[in-house]
């Protein structure tokens, strides 16, 4: 998990999100650990058993939760984790 909690709030959303998808809260964490990274890029830092498919669906959940962007990089994306919300 993040160390750069900014509230309560963040910290019970961040607990919950490890809880019901922890498989997107790794990526989260990658990503704000690292910064802006392509799925080949993340794949290559967790389980090599899971497929580059895997990890697109992951960021695309994180997506919709708004908790990552993502810029064109070539051919394909680049995501980044967008910054936490101040209180």
């Amino acid at each position: 998990m993040s160390d750069r909690i900014c509230c309560p709030l963040c910290r019970c959303a961040e607990v919950l999100l490890s809880k019901a998808y922890p498989e997107q809260a790794e990526v989260l964490a990658l990503l704000r650990e690292h910064g802006p990274m392509t799925a080949s890029e993340i794949r290559a830092k967790v389980d090599k058993s899971i497929g580059v498919t895997a990890i697109n669906n992951r960021l695309e959940r994180l997506r919709a939760f708004e908790l990552v962007a993502r810029t064109r990089y070539g051919n394909g994306w680049k995501y980044i984790a967008k910054p936490e919300v101040e209180s």
